[in-house]
């Protein structure tokens, strides 16, 4: 299966819509309104397509030290805030 029909047949479930303030989370934790790694987070939570501890793995081979922390705090928080609505 292609990644693009993995994350649609992962998005048909019957807890929808989703929603988490990324822009928020990533002003709290690292101080920009860049939302990227907390929708990364979400996204993971979400679908169940992506591990944490690989996204954390791709946040530190991206990142300076001095900024890989507070962006895997962010993905964390995304991960963990992402509101799933039952349906």
């Amino acid at each position: 299966m292609q990644a693009p029909e993995m994350v649609r047949e992962a998005t048909k479930k019957e807890e929808q819509p989703r929603q988490v303030d990324a822009t928020e989370i990533a002003v709290e934790m690292i101080g920009r309104p860049i939302p990227n790694t907390v929708m990364l987070g979400a996204f993971a939570k979400a679908t169940g397509l992506l591990m944490m501890e690989s996204i954390f793995k791709a946040i530190d081979k991206r990142f300076p030290e001095r900024l890989s922390e507070g962006n895997k705090k962010a993905a964390q928080a995304g991960y963990d805030r992402v509101e799933v609505k039952e349906f």
